[in-house]
């Protein structure tokens, strides 16, 4: 965006139904659901664990952003206090076109360590 540095204007009108926004105060559990729709989950403040129906653990934290595809079954999210998320769903349920890039092993700090991207 002119005048502003860092600051880049994101095309994003129009490209989702839904945009919510948790913030947790207290411990907080999110009772076992499913992924309802494919959205862009992102983590401004706090701590959690996402356990997936395969009882794989994810832990996120602030500044983790990730896509939600929706999950065969039930999954269950547990917050630190404070925990601040937002959850962007999708226009028509789609997620827009995407380069998908390996996970990461618990070693590496930066994606661009192992792949040249960010």
């Amino acid at each position: 965006m002119p005048d502003i540095d860092n600051a880049f204007r994101l095309n994003w009108e129009n490209g989702f139904d839904a945009v919510y926004q948790y913030v947790f105060y207290g411990p907080s559990f999110m009772p076992s659901h499913p992924a309802p729709e494919p959205s862009l989950i992102i983590m401004s403040a706090g701590l959690g664990d996402l356990r997936m129906p395969s009882g794989r653990c994810l832990r996120i934290t602030a500044g983790d952003i990730f896509f939600s595809v929706g999950t065969e079954g039930r999954q269950t999210a547990y917050w630190s206090e404070g925990t601040v998320v937002s959850d962007l769903y999708f226009k028509d349920g789609k997620i827009p076109d995407h380069k998908v890039v390996p996970e990461l092993s618990s070693t590496n700090e930066h994606p661009s360590e192992n792949t040249g991207e960010l």
